[in-house]
């Protein structure tokens, strides 16, 4: 679908924002709520036998779901062990078998999606009687290819223990962090969902503990049921839920070098129709970063150049607080509460040494910066979901959520600026100092509603309207004073003094709603909808700003199960991202005395059309997706670097916000896992074509170039209680629209052992085991401004994690 007028945004300033369209969906969402349609009957059937093919008589079988295992379906094999379960919804599940002197026994990665589905055998083993309390353990793949998304689930990563959400995601295939640390996915920035709803939460993916995430899902081609904000596509980080009966819990401990520390302790609690759970996490770590650049830029007709030599050390603590209830009014008809707090704390120390040459590389002044300072966030996060089927069989869904967050960052650091004398290299008589506040206010209002119809056995329709509430005030106060020697006293005193106190007020308002039909003919599934979305931005500064857009979505998504073991899918979507707070916030935010960064009021949404084409082999002990793709990311918002001179005659660099021109990527994605006796290998690589175009651009800029990451994590099973796990990962050079970041490549390695009967596990873990984790970054927008910087972040870490897990599942009597 086009834009409004021609190809161009509806794209406004000083507007008012008319609802009227966003009424007019939401009133039509209702009707369609109100329609009926006929019966369906979609099942699971299978059955369960000994290892000799023995049928096993009157074993309980119980379908859950992935996502919260409540459980759908229940039923009892018959004479020969077999079962049917009928009149299923669309979903992910997993089935749990249980008979009276057998190991239990579960099936995970079930997916019904409008077609019946018949499973293999499945197999009970005789275990030895043992009264009182058991443990039921059953661990996951690391990997799950399901329909549209990747399925990465943190238990089966040995290596994910003690880390954060952020540390996760960078060990992901086809996922890495640009020169910002922005989250990527094939090289555009992503999306990220905590639970399926965007939350501030999300700005705050190195404080979340993994121990507190069940799986990541990352959905490359979303369909019109997602926002389109950050069209490259969705990260969505689902927490743990308390899942098991009567009580259960876990208790962790861990340390490591760096002063890394992670102490969690997790419950729940299920009784009756409540379900209830808590989570508290506290984790600090410290981090030392080094690094070097060298400037070159034509400021007044005059070549400069500068190096810089920099060090940071960082010290984050956070503690993390979740706690949930569940009320189940009956099997399927629900609501429930969900309270996150986290208290984020960091120190920071910074030293800079500066030295700035002319033209003929004669050193002209130098200088020393001394940064200390702090960041505080209080953040607050409540979340209410309400489930109610209208009809026994799951005929009609309706869900709703409500979020509403707030947080309090708060940025503080004292600076002392000394210039050295050239001649002699000492400090000279003069220095300034700088103190600066940044105090934030940040909330969001979200309230969001699905319903889902089912049409017939094969076919059903979803509807959904949104609408969110932003809203961001930065209070802002400098006081910079410069201080001379008094050559007869010695004492320094006071010369100038510059002081700076304004604020940026930033209002958010969206609507959306979207339909989606998706169903089954033959060996195809299709699936195939249209999202409206309108917005408005509305800043103030020195002036009001309001920016209003809209655009209409279209997604398709077709799939073909060719054979048992091979299906393949072509999809298209187009997405809009509009620019975040931070990109409009013109308030300067300053690294040392030499760099600058502004954001700019004034910036348009970027737009994104991406197909794919994915296929999916699936074999008994191993799998392989192969996935082509090509994407087109027009308007994008980057940043654009400039030298100005401030009023005491230094050379600062400004990374300023702006549309800078279009990026066309075409890539494959390709991952596998492979069981050989007792190793599993998951490969996976990820490579792309891109090829950059914008006027702004010299041809100094690398504007086109193929770049790779390719991932890969092997497990050696050693025995039932010991596994070792060892994985590397290197990424190419790959260019941007502000330069390049060349090649990277670091080794990390794992030990799990079970301990008493499986109920405690010992983890061992070696992060950047060679210390390679170094990298050089090149800006290069146009010619006669360049800069060259080398990072080495000192990443290597030996950390161990001891756990416990406890439960109340008792034995039922036969």
């Amino acid at each position: 679908m086009g834009y409004q007028s021609g190809e161009k945004l509806n794209y406004t300033t000083n507007k008012t924002f008319s609802v009227k369209s966003i009424l007019f969906t939401i009133i039509l969402f209702f009707l369609f709520c109100l329609v009926s349609y006929s019966q369906y009957s979609v099942s699971l059937q299978g059955q369960v036998v000994t290892p000799n093919k023995a049928a096993v008589s009157f074993a309980n079988v119980a379908l859950m779901k992935a996502s919260d295992s409540l459980i759908c379906k229940g039923t009892m094999t018959d004479e020969k062990g077999k079962f049917v379960l009928k009149n299923l919804n669309d979903g992910n599940y997993y089935l749990q078998v249980h008979f009276v002197g057998f190991e239990t026994v579960r099936v995970d990665s079930i997916q019904i999606n409008g077609l019946s589905v018949n499973l293999k055998p499945v197999i009970l083993r005789r275990k030895s009687t043992q009264l009182g309390e058991i443990k039921v353990v059953s661990e996951k793949g690391m990997f799950e290819s399901q329909a549209g998304k990747m399925v990465y689930n943190v238990d089966g990563n040995l290596n994910a223990v003690g880390e954060s959400a952020m540390e996760l995601l960078q060990n992901i295939p086809s996922l890495n962090t640009d020169m910002d640390d922005k989250v990527t996915l094939r090289g555009s920035k992503a999306t990220i969902l905590i639970d399926g709803m965007e939350s501030d939460l999300s700005s705050m993916l190195d404080q979340i503990p993994s121990n507190a995430i069940e799986s990541i899902e990352v959905i490359t081609n979303p369909s019109a049921r997602y926002e389109s904000k950050n069209g490259a596509g969705i990260i969505n980080i689902k927490l743990k839920k308390s899942a098991k009966a009567g009580y259960n819990g876990k208790m962790e401990i861990g340390a490591g070098t760096r002063e890394k520390q992670n102490v969690s302790v997790q419950m729940g609690y299920n009784l009756k129709k409540w379900r209830l759970g808590t989570s508290v996490n506290y984790k600090k770590d410290k981090s030392e970063i080094e690094s070097f650049m060298e400037r070159e830029a034509l400021i007044d007709g005059k070549l400069r150049f500068m190096n810089q030599d920099r060090f940071d050390v960082r010290v984050p603590s956070s503690a993390f607080f979740s706690t949930s209830a569940n009320y189940y009014f009956n099997k399927k008809d629900f609501i429930s509460f969900q309270y996150v707090l986290q208290n984020k704390s960091q120190k920071y120390n910074s030293d800079y040494e500066t030295e700035n040459f002319n033209a003929d590389h004669v050193l002209t002044s130098k200088s020393t910066t001394g940064r200390e300072g702090k960041d505080n966030n209080l953040f607050n996060q409540f979340t209410t979901v309400f489930r109610k089927e209208f009809k026994e069989n799951g005929e009609q869904v309706l869900d709703v959520n409500l979020l509403y967050s707030f947080n309090t960052p708060l940025n503080q650091y004292d600076q002392l600026y000394q210039p050295v004398s050239v001649e002699q290299s000492v400090p000279v008589k003069n220095y300034t100092t700088d103190f600066k506040d940044y105090s934030d206010n940040i909330h969001l209002l979200k309230l969001k509603a699905d319903y889902n119809q089912r049409l017939s056995s094969k076919w059903k329709l979803e509807l959904g309207v949104l609408a969110s509430v932003n809203h961001f005030f930065q209070d802002f106060y400098s006081e910079r004073t410069s201080f001379k020697r008094n050559n007869v006293t010695g004492e320094y005193v006071e010369s100038s003094k510059n002081i700076v106190d304004k604020s940026f007020d930033y209002y958010g308002y969206a609507a959306s709603s979207y339909g989606l039909l998706s169903g089954s003919f033959g060996k195809f599934q299709l699936s195939a909808g249209l999202r409206f979305e309108q917005a408005i931005n509305q800043t103030r500064m020195e002036e009001k700003i309001v920016n209003t857009f809209y655009k209409l979505i279209p997604s398709l998504h077709l799939k073909q199960i060719v054979s048992k073991s091979y299906s393949r899918e072509i999809s298209y979507t187009s997405r809009i991202s509009p620019p975040n707070y931070g990109q409009l916030n013109p308030i300067s935010l300053s690294w040392g005395d030499y760099f600058k960064s502004v954001g700019n009021p004034k910036l348009e949404p970027e737009v994104f059309y991406q197909a794919e084409l994915a296929n999916h082999w699936i074999w008994a002990k191993s799998n392989f997706v192969l996935t082509f793709f090509a994407k087109n990311r027009s308007n994008i918002i980057g940043k654009w670097y400039s030298v100005e001179q401030d009023e005491e005659g230094r050379d600062v660099t400004y990374f300023i916000s702006e549309n800078l021109g279009d990026i066309i990527s075409a890539g494959v994605d390709a991952s596998a896992m492979l069981a050989v006796k007792k190793f599993v290998f998951r490969p996976a690589i990820s490579g792309y074509f891109n090829k950059i175009n914008g006027d702004k651009f010299g041809p100094e800029l690398d504007r086109e170039e193929f770049s790779y990451t390719s991932k890969i994590t092997s497990d050696y099973k050693i025995n039932k209680d010991l596994v070792v796990q060892v994985s590397g990962r290197y990424s190419s050079p790959f260019i941007s629209d502000y330069g390049k970041q060349f090649s990277y490549y670091t080794f990390d390695a794992g030990l799990k052992a079970n301990l008493l009967k499986q109920a405690a596990t010992f983890s061992l873990k070696v992060v950047d085991m060679f210390n390679t984790m170094e990298y050089d970054k090149e800006v290069k927008q146009r010619a006669n401004y360049i800069i060259n910087s080398h990072v080495d972040p000192h990443n290597f870490l030996i950390y161990f994690d001891l756990a416990y897990k406890f439960n109340s599942l008792k034995k039922k009597k036969s």
